[in-house]
């Protein structure tokens, strides 16, 4: 399986393609997707887009901040339809 491309990751980015199956299969609704290799948060983008929580765990800060940059406009997203709920009932 070929890498994907994603302006300032790193060298391993996968396809979101690859594991928009294995997350919906192996973690249920609400649940918690663990990402021990975090890397650019292609898993945490699919976990959100499934409305799935998650972890990732990352030791290069480098990535991190690749990461957080990437994540940034989804999370706000999610924050924001969480809290339109919350509200609107």
């Amino acid at each position: 399986i070929n890498t994907a491309s994603f302006k300032d990751a790193h060298f391993a980015v996968y396809p979101p393609e690859l594991i928009r199956v294995p997350i919906d299969a192996g973690c249920p609704e609400d649940g918690v997707v663990l990402d021990p290799f975090f890397g650019s948060g292609t898993t945490a983008e699919v976990a959100m887009e499934q409305g799935k929580n998650w972890v990732g765990i990352e030791l290069n800060d480098d990535y991190e901040k690749i990461s957080q940059k990437r994540l940034k406009p989804r999370i706000v997203e999610k924050k924001t339809r969480d809290k339109a709920k919350q509200f609107w009932g």
